[in-house]
């Protein structure tokens, strides 16, 4: 942790947040609404209202918000998405790497009919039909009539969804054991990252082909992926198949941030912002040099002296700017002001206010252009620091934007439970709330009730210095270049119960794809 406590200014009893050593900057925090569910809503061609649980074995791994009003959470196994949505939730099973694909032997998997009986089904050839026990699998006639009462009324043929109107049946619930819930990008996510010194490294050729592999995977005409909902939708995988994949994901995180930087570049000029990686589905950006005059001014000075792609990039900021007057008042008007009552004018007329300003109707360009161009909603959080601006999101979930300005900050922190701040999850975060009293459990009583002694003393010196800072909404850590950064290390894993020799060799292989 130690690469988080760089430039922090030491004189605690010094620093407030209303100190403007400690809030200048403008950071914006990306956050892709369930992103995992919504990438197979996207995939699939399904509206966004259509409550969609994406699952792994017999549990399920992402929810997204029209499945969460009937209860369906993390852990719900198929019978309990079954149940609480009176099968109305479609559920998706996360893509399985098989080791049929190592060997010509074919790939089975478990369907099950209504009446819980299964059959085999050959995962290539969905017929239908099953020889030993004929009429006991959900057919395609089924399937298709699914799809149809998912379909909204059409006349121009643009073959959007709606949400079923009690026609979507689920194929039976699922028997077995534990299913293993595993995010195997946890580990990729993190800060275990390797600078990329040239920028201009990357090879077109290669974005090309990716840009390409995304296209194929999530712009599919829509009888092709009729027939991808058909064959996917409540289908039952087994952990024996093989190890879940999680390619597809990483392909739209890719996109996505791809385009997001596309757009800003185009907009607010390459040189003036900064964007951070945070896991597959967030993404910090630092607007700061943007949203000040006076940084403007010194970074078209140097635009200018420059040659002709940058004169490019300060037409296209200038075409930018010459609009933002009249188009931030609708993202001002759209973008939840936190704890309102109680800033004062002064707060949103000073030079901070209007930079925050400029930095809500920024996150509301690149969230409309991802929806527009891509059809993923984003949530967006905007403030003065990494910490702040990543609580702020939640605010505006789903698919909104908020802005906590400094007056605003010890309210926002006040109702802030520990775990909920970033850093705080884990086992620091349980140690300072063990120095609270149990009624006690948001950021603002730290500050309320604990001196940066007892802080010290509990987690060590530079812990308790950061934990002191972060309570009252302060956070020195900066947004560092990460699109151009390649992972030292990648871990795939499979948990499977002791298996023989061959056995084994198989699985290494499969997990080495």
């Amino acid at each position: 942790m130690s690469n988080l406590f760089l430039d922090v200014d030491n004189d605690h009893d010094l620093v407030s947040h209303t100190s403007p050593s400690a809030h200048r900057r403008v950071i914006l925090l990306l956050d892709m609404d369930c992103f995992y569910a919504q990438c197979e809503t996207v995939r699939l061609g399904l509206d966004q209202s259509v409550p969609l649980a994406l699952v792994q074995w017999n549990s399920a791994l992402a929810v997204n918000y029209p499945a969460r009003k009937f209860g369906i959470k993390r852990g719900d196994s198929f019978e309990n998405i079954r149940e609480k949505s009176n099968g109305e939730c479609i559920a998706i099973h996360l893509p399985v790497t098989t080791i049929a694909s190592l060997s010509p032997q074919k790939s089975y998997c478990k369907t099950y009919d209504n009446s819980g009986a299964d059959c085999e089904d050959d995962d290539k050839e969905r017929t239908g039909r099953n020889v030993r026990n004929e009429g006991k699998c959900i057919n395609d006639d089924i399937r298709k009539a699914d799809f149809d009462g998912c379909k909204k009324s059409d006349p121009d043929g643009t073959g959007v969804l709606v949400p079923p109107k009690k026609q979507c049946y689920f194929d039976g619930s699922c028997q077995g054991g534990k299913a293993i819930v595993n995010d195997d990008d946890e580990n990729t996510d993190k800060e275990n990252f390797e600078y990329v010194e040239n920028e201009n490294q990357e090879d077109d050729d290669d974005f090309q082909s990716s840009k390409a592999a995304y296209e194929k995977e999530f712009n599919q005409p829509d009888n092709i992926r009729e027939e991808m909902f058909m064959k996917e939708r409540n289908k039952m995988r087994s952990p024996k198949e093989g190890k879940a994949c999680l390619d597809r994901y990483r392909l739209a995180s890719a996109r996505i941030f791809s385009l997001i930087e596309e757009t800003l570049a185009e907009t607010i000029g390459k040189k003036k912002f900064i964007l951070e990686r945070a896991s597959i589905d967030e993404l910090f950006i630092d607007i700061t040099a943007f949203c000040y005059p006076e940084s403007n001014t010194q970074n078209d000075a140097k635009v200018n002296a420059n040659a002709a792609e940058d004169n490019e990039e300060l037409v296209s900021s200038t075409q930018f700017l010459s609009n933002i007057e009249s188009d931030s008042h609708q993202s001002w008007q759209e973008t939840i002001k936190c704890h309102e009552t109680v800033l004062h004018p002064s707060d949103l007329d000073c030079e901070l206010g209007r930079a925050l300003r400029l930095g809500c109707h920024v996150a509301r360009t690149v969230r409309c252009t991802v929806f527009e161009t891509l059809g993923f909603t984003l949530s967006a959080g905007i403030s003065t620091n990494k910490l702040v601006a990543k609580l702020t999101a939640s605010y505006g979930k789903p698919n909104g934007q908020a802005v906590v300005y400094p007056s605003a900050i010890p309210k926002t922190m006040e109702e802030t439970q520990i775990r909920k701040a970033r850093m705080l999850g884990g086992k620091m975060g349980k140690k300072v709330q063990s120095l609270l009293p149990e009624s006690e459990t948001t950021m603002g009583a730290i500050a309320r009730l604990l001196t940066l002694d007892d802080l010290i003393k509990a987690i060590g010196d530079e812990s308790g210095r950061w934990v002191f800072d972060a309570c009252r909404g302060i956070c020195h850590e900066v947004v560092r270049p990460t699109l151009k950064v390649l992972p030292k290390s990648i871990t795939a894993f499979k948990s499977f119960p002791a298996v023989t020799y061959p056995e084994l060799n198989k699985w290494t292989v499969i997990t080495s794809e």
